[in-house]
């Protein structure tokens, strides 16, 4: 009898105070699923399902532990914060490779959600405010993108090769307080290290074909500035003024000898001429 009332007084222990424990917990969800299986079902199913396994795979390969399935979507934990963003960095590039290989009405983008947060443990299931978080963030994730809460970034920045755009305080369904959301940005969506507002995009640099195109036209503008000058310079010779037209002539010359050969070294050292092997290409016309 006593050992009976010793259980039961150690089960209601158990249940007053549950075994928590920090984790940073990923949340993984197709974009626009419904409308796939709408289109076509079966292929929906498999492209879904190999999506799946390489998330799956990428999660044990980050010491990371799934949690649940359900349909579209999964759920996962890590013991790093750092493992939990590398992990989805490589989820986001392998969807990229798979979904390269589909055509365009098949392919199927996920959204992932990254929270660190206390979390009750209840055999193999997590819950708390720090799961749900999670899965708020994936809602508002791009597709094909990852959004993280304000602590992960803390933990994760500096500390990988990635990019952060800072996305502010948002409201979150059923969540009270703001959330602080960024955005990773990896290498193929634009990185840039700042963890502050994205900056305005700079210019393309131009292909090499492009480039030697527009070095020709700035030369052949040149070279019609040239012979208008030379022209002007012909005519003060002719007029009578002979020193001046000579000493404009020659200047013409030299000035035209500089920019070329200004241009030329300009154009090797910020790299715009160079072949395929990267030499120095000098592009005179």
């Amino acid at each position: 009898m006593r050992d009976t009332v010793a259980a039961a007084m150690s089960d209601r222990h158990t249940h007053a105070h549950p075994r928590r424990r920090l984790a940073a917990i990923l949340s993984a969800d197709a974009a626009g699923f419904s409308r796939l299986m709408e289109a076509d079902e079966e292929g929906a199913f498999r492209v879904v399902t190999a999506h799946r396994e390489a998330i799956e795979g990428r999660i044990a390969d980050h010491g990371g532990r799934l949690v649940a399935t359900a349909g579209d979507g999964l759920m996962a934990e890590f013991p790093s914060a750092v493992e939990a963003v590398r992990c989805a960095t490589g989820i986001q590039a392998d969807l990229g490779e798979g979904n390269a290989q589909l055509s365009p009405p098949r392919r199927m983008l996920f959204r992932i959600g990254i929270n660190l947060g206390d979390v009750i443990v209840e055999g193999d299931d997590i819950f708390g405010d720090g799961v749900n978080l999670a899965a708020r963030l994936q809602a508002i994730a791009e597709p094909g993108g990852i959004a993280i809460s304000g602590n992960v970034y803390e933990q994760v920045a500096g500390r990988l090769e990635v990019g952060f755009e800072d996305g502010g305080l948002q409201q979150v369904k059923h969540i009270a307080q703001p959330v602080h959301v960024y955005r990773v940005r990896t290498a193929g969506k634009g990185a840039f290290p700042t963890g502050r507002r994205r900056p305005r995009p700079a210019a393309a640099t131009p292909a090499p074909a492009e480039a030697a195109e527009a070095s020709r036209f700035v030369r052949w503008k040149v070279l019609l500035i040239a012979l208008l000058m030379g022209l002007f310079g012909g005519h003060r010779f002719y007029v009578g003024r002979k020193g001046t037209g000579v000493l404009q002539f020659l200047a013409l010359f030299v000035a035209i000898g500089v920019f070329w050969w200004l241009y030329d070294l300009l154009m090797i050292v910020f790299g715009e001429f160079r072949d395929a092997e990267g030499r120095p290409v000098r592009n005179w016309f």
